[in-house]
């Protein structure tokens, strides 16, 4: 997962981020083979990768100098750019890859939370790392559930980001200095 971001600074401990990140999710499902006859031939892993690219607008609350640790929060509404359902090989059967775009909903929404340290490259950019889970709130699927259930998705991710910083806060001690020079 990455992350692309634009910081605007509105004191020296909150920020507001609108971004944009590339974001792959999915599962491992656990699916039991059968022959005609409803034998149980072999249990094989079912994988599904679904690729989205999230728009989130995040507020940071962060503290510290040069180094400054931070906590995100905020909605995020994701795009679905593709996906697969991957079925392993058994015998004599062949594995396939499947789109299951038409299944699923194009759009999600949810809510981020996030942990992480940022350090200035230049004096508008930030490199930071990131632990962060994208908790969706809303049921992707397209096709009823078994048991009135909904699918969802949750991510959680160490990811890297890079921000522009538009503008900077005042810092008090450098405005303190600038008024002892006049």
């Amino acid at each position: 997962m990455g992350d692309f971001s634009l910081e605007y600074r509105i004191n020296r401990f909150v920020s507001i981020l609108p971004g944009i990140s590339y974001n792959e999710k999915g599962n491992i499902t656990p699916t039991l083979y059968t022959d005609n006859a409803g034998n149980p031939l072999v249990t094989v892993d079912v994988k599904t990768q679904l690729k989205y690219m999230n728009v989130p607008l995040l507020i940071r609350f962060s503290f510290g100098n040069r180094f400054k640790f931070y906590l995100n929060s905020g909605p995020y509404l994701g795009v679905l750019k593709t996906t697969k359902k991957l079925t392993p090989s058994i015998a004599p059967i062949e594995a396939t890859k499947t789109n299951i775009d038409s299944t699923l909903k194009s759009k999600e929404w949810g809510i981020s939370l996030g942990l992480g340290i940022c350090f200035p490259i230049t004096k508008r950019f930030n490199f930071g790392l990131e632990l962060r889970n994208d908790a969706g709130l809303q049921n992707i699927s397209d096709l009823s559930s078994l048991n009135n259930k909904n699918l969802k998705t949750n991510e959680t991710a160490a990811m890297f980001s890079i921000s522009y910083v538009l503008i900077k806060a005042n810092n008090k001690s450098s405005d303190n200095n600038k008024k002892k020079e006049d």
